[in-house]
This record gives C-alpha cells, sequence and structure tokens, in this order.
C-alpha cells in the first residue's frame, strides 16, 4: 500500500475520528483503472500514481470525500440519473461539509455555498434545470445565427446537448454504483441491507468520535438521515398532505391503488367533496415544458386523491393568462405553457375571492421567487386564504410580506 495511504489513514485516526471509523468498513484497492479515487461502497480504489501527486494533507482529505459518499448513501441512491451529473450533485452535497470539518481538498473540488445543507438529488435537480436553460439558450442563439444569414460552420440541428463531462466539474474523485461481494450490481433488497449496515456504522462513528472529545457537527446525524431511504417522491408528500385535510374514512370497497401493484391490499380513503381544486401554474419562465409535463403526468393521482367537486387551473405570470380553464369532476385535467413575463403571487388568490370560490385547496407549482401578501404585488385587494393552500415550488419558498406565512411547502 501506498506510504501516503498509511499515512492518511493514520491522521485520519487521530484527527477524524468519525470519518476513521466510515474509513475501516472499506477496503484501500490501488488500480489503476481509475485515473484518481473512487467508491462502490465495498472499497476506496486509488491510482497510485496520482496520489504520489499530492500531499498527504489532501490524500486524506480525498480518502475523506469518499468515506462521505459512503455515509450519504450517494452509491445507492443513483436511479436512473445521470451519471456525471450525479458525481456532480454529490460533490457539492458533501464538500461543503468536508472543508468545515478542516480537510484539505486538492485543486477543482466542487463547492458552492448555495448548496450547503442540499440534499444531492435536490441539487441534481437544480444543476439539470441549469442544464437545459443553457441548452436552450444555445439552441436560440444556433437558430438566431441561422437566420442572421451568412454563418460559418453548420448548425448542429436538433442533436441531443450533452451531458456536462466530470472533468468540466471536478476532476478527481468518483462515486460508482453500489455492488455486492460478488462485483454485481445491488439490487432493492441489497440496497436497503446496505443502509441498514451504514447506519450501524455511523451511529458507532458518533459514539467513537465523542469519546475522543470531537464532535462531528452534526454530520452524523444528517448522514443517518440521508441512508433512511430514497426521498419520497413530491407527488406522494402532495397526495398524502391532501389527503389529511379532506379524508372522512376509509374503505376496503376500493383497495388502493398506489400498493396494488406490490401485491399489497390497502383500504382507500374515502374523502367527501367540499369543493373545488385550483391549480395555479407560474409560467414566468420557473417552469418549464419538461417539469411540467412531469406535473402534468401526477396531476390526475392527486386529483384522484381528493375527488374534489371540479377543477380550475389558473395560469399566472405578474397577472393572468387568460381566463382559467374548468375541468368537471372525472374529467383529464391537462396542462399547458402560457404567459412568461414577471412574477406576481397574489392574483389568483384575488381572482378566487372576486369570484366566491372556496377551494377545497389551492395548489400553487412555482420555483417561489417572488413575494405574496398585502404588501406584495397587486396587494391591494389581497385576502388571507382560509383553505388549504400548497406551495409546490423547484427552488425556493415565497415571501410572505405584511401577513403571517401560511401555506405549506412541498419541493419538486
Amino acid at each position: 500500500m501506498s506510504v501516503k495511504i498509511n499515512k492518511a489513514k493514520s491522521r485520519m485516526v487521530t484527527d477524524h475520528p468519525f470519518y476513521a471509523c466510515l474509513l475501516y468498513r472499506l477496503k484501500m484497492v490501488a488500480s489503476e483503472d481509475f485515473d484518481t479515487m473512487a467508491t462502490d461502497g465495498k472499497s476506496i480504489y486509488y491510482n497510485p500514481a496520482w496520489v504520489d501527486t499530492l500531499p498527504v494533507a489532501q490524500v486524506t482529505g480525498v480518502i475523506a470525500h469518499e468515506c462521505s459518499h459512503v455515509g450519504h448513501g450517494h452509491h445507492l441512491r443513483k436511479g436512473g440519473r445521470n451519471h456525471e451529473l450525479w458525481n456532480i450533485a454529490c460533490d457539492y452535497a458533501i464538500n461543503d461539509t468536508l472543508i468545515k470539518a478542516g480537510f484539505k481538498l486538492p485543486e477543482g473540488g466542487l463547492f458552492d455555498a448555495k448548496y450547503s445543507g442540499w440534499a444531492a438529488e435536490k441539487i441534481y435537480l437544480a444543476l439539470e434545470k441549469e442544464q437545459r436553460k443553457k441548452q436552450q439558450q444555445q439552441q436560440d442563439g444556433e437558430q438566431g445565427d441561422d437566420q442572421g444569414g451568412d454563418s460559418q460552420g453548420q448548425s448542429t440541428g436538433n442533436a441531443p446537448a450533452k451531458t456536462p463531462e466530470k472533468a468540466s466539474g471536478c476532476s478527481w474523485g468518483e462515486v460508482l454504483d453500489a455492488v455486492d461481494e460478488s462485483g454485481d450490481a445491488l439490487d432493492e433488497a441489497g440496497k436497503a441491507a446496505e443502509q441498514r449496515a451504514i447506519s450501524a456504522t455511523l451511529n458507532e462513528a458518533e459514539l467513537v468520535e465523542r469519546k475522543a472529545g470531537n464532535t462531528s457537527g452534526g454530520h452524523a446525524r444528517a448522514m443517518i438521515e440521508t441512508t433512511k431511504g430514497d426521498i419520497q417522491p413530491w407527488n406522494d408528500i402532495l397526495c398524502d398532505a391532501l389527503v389529511d385535510t379532506v379524508v372522512v374514512d376509509q374503505t376496503f370497497a376500493r383497495p388502493n391503488r398506489r400498493l396494488h401493484h406490490k401485491g399489497i391490499r390497502m383500504p382507500t380513503d374515502v374523502t367527501r367533496p367540499t369543493g373545488e381544486l385550483v391549480i395555479v401554474v407560474d409560467t414566468s419562465c420557473s417552469l418549464d415544458d419538461h417539469e411540467l409535463s412531469i406535473i402534468g403526468h401526477h396531476v390526475d393521482d392527486i386529483v384522484d386523491a381528493i375527488d374534489p367537486t371540479g377543477v380550475i387551473v389558473i395560469y399566472c405570470d405578474h397577472t393572468l393568462n387568460g381566463e382559467p380553464v374548468h375541468f368537471d369532476a372525472g374529467e383529464e385535467v391537462k396542462l399547458s405553457m402560457r404567459g412568461g413575463g414577471g412574477t406576481a403571487f397574489n392574483p389568483p388568490f384575488n381572482w378566487c375571492a372576486r369570484n366566491d370560490i372556496e377551494p377545497q385547496a389551492l395548489l400553487y407549482f412555482t420555483d417561489g421567487e417572488a413575494d405574496v401578501g398585502p404588501d406584495a404585488w397587486y396587494g391591494r385587494d389581497f385576502q388571507m386564504p382560509d383553505y388549504p393552500v400548497f406551495w409546490i415550488t423547484n427552488h425556493t419558498e415565497p415571501e410572505f410580506r405584511g401577513c403571517e406565512e401560511f401555506g405549506e411547502i412541498v419541493y419538486i
């Protein structure tokens, strides 16, 4: 084993016992198959030639980096996401904590304070959205060049845009998919067992560090939370929250379809339709066509969860875009993109008040980049809603001006 690797391991034991506990459940494997370092949750693979180019402090930092990937279960949570973009998101999720813990990382490590405390899944969504915007801007620019007349070279046309290469993000370290002892990809049962094993190691690591007189600064607890499984899908969270507001009883007459494919027979929530469901779509470039299509795919399930008397869809940027669209009970709800101006949250609430609409609930799909309340834009006619409001946001929470905060926040 590399002399620097041994020195780094010794330094980890004395200076960072929490991370040392994570390290000693992993095998250190010298391999020229990797340019720098990588982990699959069983081993940390390192390129001896690359390790020799670094000072021991940075070798220690990269080992801690790989241990942190394992502690957060990043090797278990990629799912169908793009490998390179997932690695970038995972790096942003852990490097802030490592730097605060006193580790030295090699040049080129990914760090952005705005991602502090974010889960890798949330960062991935933000990066994916940013990527799509850049691709759209590039396509718009190419179309502009084509329309401008003389242009050198040929347009890429509709060729798919490339996902950012990992080298354009971080040039070292990688988290691989989880494997078993035979090197085969873990199935769901294997992933669950691995999560339990990691959680046990994290609890042990926290105790060891506490006995050593150090504290992990909450890092252990944060890691433990991330190994409890994938983040519950936003549409499931929203359905559960909606049902909590209107459920009257449960019945086995119509078994729950959401669990039927798993062979589990559960009762269906019985609701009493008390009004219409209002769905507001922020059309001020807050949501793109891709996100709107995902939302539209789940809308019928959301509607089915509370069985409203009807559905009203409102499109709004700084004002309502056209007349709200009404759908009868049982009618398929279809969403489309409109508008594209500034953002104001008050108009949909004002419209409901003017038209004496007291919905069963109001769902506001947005990026959260605006304010709401009597002191906000179009605040003169604003009235506090006395019905359930859900802010379904892909970025941040709305600002409340001149009123108390209201509604539940659900992140897409």
